[in-house]
């Protein structure tokens, strides 16, 4: 099986389970914006894209 024909057949199978209901979806990440602590936090905590200091959080 090759991977576009794995991709739809998850993705048929997904719509036949969903048909007629109300679907929540929920991101699996989010970033936090910890600029404003740069200096009071541990480094190895933050992740850093040029000056801009976040964090992801995983519900």
């Amino acid at each position: 099986m090759s991977v576009s024909e794995l991709v739809r057949s998850v993705s048929d199978t997904c719509q036949q389970q969903v048909e007629g209901v109300h679907v929540l979806a929920i991101s699996d990440s989010s970033e936090i914006n910890l600029q404003a602590h740069v200096g009071r936090m541990n480094a190895e905590e933050l992740g850093v894209t040029g000056t801009r200091a976040f964090s992801f959080i995983r519900p």
